[in-house]
């Protein structure tokens, strides 16, 4: 009768974590749909549509996230949006203006996740 008793109550104490974990899980969806639908499409890249950490310039005139167009690199050497040739070997600029405009949103939307 004893362990029924403590079974019961580390059900209880569970199913109350339970809810308050869904509490939190809801509130940073809302969190995050609230931050997506802010997000300017300028920082996003065309490769991933993530915001940018690591935004670089490629010889098309484009900005893309460094990791995402380093691996667009090694299968093709064209523009992921032009599909024009991006000369060898590619040059990617980092976007200095760009990340520090990035920085600023999301530090002023929280930070990073």
């Amino acid at each position: 009768e004893n362990a029924i008793h403590l079974a019961n109550k580390e059900m209880a104490v569970a199913a109350a974590n339970q809810e308050a974990m869904d509490a939190d899980m809801a509130a940073i969806r809302l969190r995050v749909d609230a931050l997506d639908a802010a997000i300017p499409c300028e920082m996003l890249c065309p490769i991933s549509s993530d915001i940018m950490r690591d935004p670089v310039m490629c010889a098309d005139g484009h900005t893309y996230e460094r990791a995402a167009i380093q691996e667009w690199i090694k299968r093709k050497a064209t523009s992921p949006l032009t599909n024009q040739a991006l000369g060898e070997p590619v040059m990617l600029i980092p976007n200095h203006a760009l990340r520090s405009l990035i920085s600023s949103f999301v530090d002023s939307h929280g930070g990073w996740a």
